[in-house]
Order: structure tokens, then sequence, then C-alpha cells
């Protein structure tokens, strides 16, 4: 294997898979910043993350500023989405919003996303020679409509994928 940037890179010229991944570098994090290194999750955020944060702005209760290091946090989490991560992009995305105003809830969305990467930290991207899509770039797209609570606007989010693995993917409020 080679190593670039962080990011493990394994080709296997057999089988015709080239794999991308920085599980190294989710540890290093994981031990970093993950207050319960025992929680595991199956999905990068709440499904409702958007209502919890509503339901606390509504109910007017002070909010205790973290002293966490979130900032610092959410700039690992916006390198690993962007490179080998597309899946958590989205929470990443959200979660950036509040670098410079965060509160426990915040917090809490955050360590539950450090929880996820926990159980999932050895996935990456692979690419197959013997992807259906073979040397085709497929689209993908979808949208919210006005799900953020805060603004009234709407998210969307795309991924290109090239021989069965991502090679472009975005996460945008609108």
């Amino acid at each position: 294997f080679n190593q670039a940037l962080g990011m493990v890179i394994v080709q296997d010229l057999i089988r015709g898979l080239t794999s991308l991944s920085q599980e190294q570098f989710t540890v290093n994090l994981l031990e970093k910043y993950h207050k319960y290194p025992h929680q595991k999750f199956n999905t990068p955020a709440e499904v409702d993350m958007y209502k919890q944060v509503e339901d606390f702005i509504i109910s007017g209760k002070e909010s205790v500023k973290s002293e966490f290091p979130y900032r610092e946090t959410v700039g690992c989490l916006i390198w690993l989405s962007s490179v080998t991560r597309p899946d958590i992009s989205n929470v990443v995305r959200y979660l950036s919003r509040f670098v410079s105003n965060f509160h426990d809830l915040h917090v809490e969305i955050l360590q539950r996303l450090l929880g996820y990467l926990n159980n999932t930290k050895n996935l990456g991207i692979v690419y197959d020679k013997s992807s259906k899509e073979l040397n085709k770039i497929v689209a993908w797209s979808d949208a919210s409509y006005a799900d953020d609570f805060l603004t009234g606007r709407s998210t969307w989010g795309s991924v290109l994928m090239f021989n069965g693995g991502p090679i472009m993917w975005k996460s945008v409020l609108s």
C-alpha cells in the first residue's frame, strides 16, 4: 500500500480494486476527541437532528457554552469528509455552521458522529474495475424542502460516481 496526506491507497491488481481510507487518521481523531469510546452507532446522526436543534431553540433554555475543542474537531472532520468519507458530509456541513457559536447540544451531535466513526473507522472509498458502470460517470442528487428551521432554506446533495466509487460529493444549504 501507499500513503499520501494521511490517506492509505491500496491497489489489488488481480481483483481490479483500488481503495482509499483514513483509518489511522480516524483512530487518532477518536483518541483525541471522543469522550465516550464505548459508543458505536450505525448512522452518522439521528434522523431528527434538525428537530432536536429546533426544539432546543424554541424551548428558550439557556445552553451552557461548552469548553470542548469543537472548532478543532470539526476542522478534522471536514478533512475526513472531503477526502474519504462522503457518508458524513451532511452532518459535518451542519456542525460547521456553529464553529463560532456552539453549545452543548452541538457537542452532543458531534459526539454521536464520533460514535458512528468509532463503529465505521475502517470504511473508505473503493473503485472497482468490475463495476456495472465501468468507465462511466454516474451522477446522483437529492434535496429537501425548507428543512432548516433557522433559515427556512433547503438542503441538497450530489455525488458523482466512477467505477463504483465516489469521485465528487457535496452537501449544501441553499
